[in-house]
């Protein structure tokens, strides 16, 4: 029952946290026309924003997030590259914290990581 709980309180809480920095990054800096024509041109691109952290490095990330915000005004990627670097971890931490053994965690968590990556390789590319 462990591993089941810490699986799915770990897809629901990536999903979630991916769903909500997607919408603040179009809301603060793009604006939803740029997502209703993402979306209208590309249907499946909603895949892409529920599991797209998987997909991204996380160097590129902490670029985009630490080093760029210092040198340059247009904190562009600034919410994106937080919330690509924040989700995962809230997620793998739920995962760990929900889990009866410290190996639950870890499977629920890997196994979130392998369904978040097949969705985006089916569904995107």
């Amino acid at each position: 029952m462990g591993f089941g709980k810490s699986f799915l309180l770990s897809l629901v809480a990536f999903i979630g946290l991916n769903f909500i920095v997607s919408i603040l990054y179009f809301a603060l800096d793009v604006g939803f026309d740029t997502l209703m024509d993402n979306i209208q041109n590309a249907p499946l691109m909603i895949i892409y924003y529920l599991f797209g952290s998987v997909t991204s490095v996380p160097s590129n990330n902490m670029d985009w997030a630490i080093v760029q915000p210092l040198f340059n005004e247009d904190n562009t990627f600034l919410i994106l590259s937080l919330g690509y670097l924040v989700a995962p971890i809230i997620a793998a931490i739920l995962a760990g914290k929900f889990a009866e053994s410290k190996f639950q965690g870890f499977a629920g968590w890997l196994l979130t990581v392998i369904v978040s990556t097949v969705a985006v390789v089916i569904g995107v590319f």
